[in-house]
């Protein structure tokens, strides 16, 4: 089942066009990665994707619904969640009210489903349940990272988007923070799209992967399929990737 179908979308700042045409789709129980250099637009794909930045061309459709034109609350209402850049959590409330604003956006208050819900998030993070009454602030940043994902999951959605998932975390926070997402897709039967810069992990935990550059997907395929892929290799894999390289599906990337 597809659940998030976005056709030829652009977005714009001012005079500025940042995506060009992008085509892509994410599926019911998949991990889809989203890798590029830094300036590929792949954090301006999530603003639009989640409605804080608005798509200059194309549509977004989500469970077979045009949402292109919908408010960001009505885009979370009908399932879709976003862990942002930086993560944003709210550091001087605790980590227990940070979750229940979470529920937030759905417009109803913190009932008796959005505590079982609760429930179930303690159990797949039980750090937060330790520590909930402890300001947000007080965390460590893998554990705050948790705490964004765990709060975007009360929302109760079909899809989250999380953008830089390891930003400013150690190899062993990333991935056990990919091993508790895996098990959170296969268990609640939802997807997830993930922008990522640790590129070799990314590719080897996702269903389906593409690649951004100057705002076009320029490669795109099963995940373990683009690990051997000798251009990802070569500029992916073998140290930082460059932003001034030239973006076509028909010359390197």
């Amino acid at each position: 089942m597809t659940i998030l179908k976005i056709t030829d979308v652009g977005a714009r700042y001012g005079a500025i066009e940042v995506l060009h045409g992008i085509s892509l789709e994410v599926r019911e129980g998949e991990i889809v990665s989203l890798i590029g250099p830094n300036g590929a637009g792949k954090s301006t794909l999530m603003k639009t994707l989640i409605g804080a930045h608005s798509a200059s061309a194309g549509t977004i459709e989500f469970l077979g619904e045009d949402i292109t034109r919908l408010a960001t609350k009505r885009r979370v209402r009908r399932g879709l969640a976003l862990v942002p850049e930086g993560r944003q959590i709210f550091p001087t409330l605790t980590i227990a009210n940070n979750l229940m604003l979470g529920a937030y956006p759905l417009g109803r208050r913190f009932d008796k489903q959005s505590g079982q819900l609760l429930e179930e998030i303690y159990e797949l993070f039980p750090i937060l349940k330790v520590r909930r009454r402890d300001t947000a602030g007080s965390l460590s940043g893998g554990q705050q990272q948790m705490l964004a994902i765990a709060r975007a999951l009360m929302a109760n959605p079909k899809l989250i988007l999380i953008d830089e998932l390891s930003q400013g975390l150690s190899p062993l926070l990333v991935t056990e923070i990919y091993e508790r997402l895996l098990k959170i897709v296969a268990e609640r039967s939802l997807a997830a799209c993930i922008v990522e810069q640790e590129v070799n992990l990314a590719l080897r935990i996702a269903s389906r992967a593409y690649v951004l550059a100057s705002g076009r997907i320029v490669l795109s395929g099963a995940g373990k399929d683009l690990l051997d892929d000798p251009q990802v290799k070569s500029l992916y894999l073998r140290g930082r990737p460059s932003a001034d390289r030239p973006a076509s599906s028909q010359a390197p990337i």
